[in-house]
């Protein structure tokens, strides 16, 4: 992995000499291995980085420089105005749209992306008895016989494995990935237990691992039992930690979760005196309204969290980290400091929630599901428009 490392740096230290760029454009947080030594080096060099980010509210693009700063401009922009008295009507119509989905309650927590992320099949499966039945039926037989040969033992580059590999080969490696996936989900059923919700409690959500919002958002955090075990050692007395898992990471399309969810993982959380394991069933607004505070590295829920005037102890770096209500935690001092404020009955104002989405909608562009392939989720903006608005964000950011 060093060597691999270093062939980067050797890659993008010549390409910039070479061309020298005025600015590298990132379409979002950099994060797999490849663009974060592209981002990490131009930093180095004083080469201007852009950062387009699209938002947990999935109709806004925000842009920036740095992923740990986020949005200076946001946070000028929310400065100019958190004392302000806007309503929500001021705000844009998707955003007034969010805002009221957001605080109705009967709304269903999960998100938008985990949805359309549970509908992913693993790579390389085998096809349905009912399709194969169906091209035996059509005469396709040969043809279909044909694709899974192909399938099988034909070598595809791999960027995982950093090697040519036969599909065959990468399939029998899915496939005991995939059991352990259902070791550690049947570990985490064992231990968990329902919630007594009278009692005073900190809400963290598991983050699905590997991904941006945690590596690199979380910082050191990426490892989130760092996170869970600073919460348990600075919580106030009679207090408990609630973590929730997020049932993504138990898919068989995530084929990379044994990375972080291995044998043994949820047992270290359950061992912690006052830390319990709860259904992944339970609503998370619902440990959300119950809740002292949520903590999360990144997470939405901390942004949920804040719309509900609730409390959020946010440990990495995320676009909503300046808005009333988020208390940024990196060390085990400010975790202290932070259930200090809580218990004195620090809360978000909805006052400065609503002046905070004012801000952003002056900052960012409306392109609804920026990253999703021709905006193909999107049904209320013209694809044209989309592409208006994130060029004119993007010029006016270079300018």
């Amino acid at each position: 992995k060093r060597n691999i490392y270093y062939r980067y740096l050797k890659f993008w230290n010549g390409m910039i000499k070479k061309f020298n760029p005025d600015c590298v454009l990132f379409y979002d947080i950099p994060h797999g291995g490849v663009d974060f030594a592209l981002y990490g080096l131009a930093r180095v060099l004083g080469v201007k980085t852009l950062i387009l980010h699209p938002l947990t509210i999935e109709s806004r693009v925000l842009i920036m420089q740095d992923y740990k700063e986020s949005s200076l401009e946001l946070k000028r922009e929310y400065d100019h105005c958190i004392d302000n008295a806007h309503t929500i009507e001021d705000l844009p119509v998707d955003l007034q749209e969010y805002y009221n989905r957001q605080i109705n309650s009967n709304m269903d927590a999960t998100p938008a992306y985990s949805k359309r992320a549970m509908q992913n099949r693993a790579p390389l499966s085998l096809s349905s008895p009912i399709i194969l039945a169906r091209n035996l039926f059509r005469k396709n037989i040969f043809k279909t016989l044909y694709y899974f040969l192909q399938m099988f033992f034909t070598r595809r580059q791999a960027g995982t494995f950093h090697e040519n590999i036969l599909g065959i080969k990468m399939k029998w490696r899915m496939i005991s990935w995939q059991r352990q996936n259902e070791r550690v989900k049947k570990e985490y059923i064992q231990l968990q237990e329902r919630p007594d919700l009278k009692k005073k409690f900190i809400y963290f959500p598991l983050h699905f691992q590997p991904e941006q919002s945690t590596l690199p958002m979380g910082g050191a955090y990426d490892d989130q039992l760092l996170a869970i075990e600073m919460l348990s050692k600075s919580l106030p007395n009679n207090w408990v930690v609630y973590v929730k898992e997020i049932s993504l990471q138990w898919r068989p399309s995530s084929t990379e979760s044994h990375l972080y969810r291995y044998p043994g993982y949820y047992r270290a959380i359950a061992r912690l005196s006052n830390v319990s394991l709860v259904p992944v069933s339970i609503s998370s607004f619902e440990l959300i309204n119950h809740s002292q505070a949520v903590a999360t590295i990144t997470g939405t829920a901390g942004w949920e969290a804040v719309l509900r005037s609730k409390p959020a102890i946010l440990f990495g770096y995320n676009w909503y980290q300046y808005c009333d209500g988020v208390i940024p935690v990196r060390t085990f001092e400010s975790c202290i400091l932070a259930f200090k404020k809580i218990i004195q009955g620090y809360a978000p104002s909805t006052q400065k929630v609503i002046n905070f989405l004012y801000a952003l909608g002056n900052v960012s562009a409306m392109a609804p599901y920026y990253k999703a392939r021709y905006f193909s989720f999107s049904g209320v903006l013209k694809k044209e428009d989309a592409i208006h608005n994130i060029t004119k964000l993007i010029t006016t950011n270079l300018n």
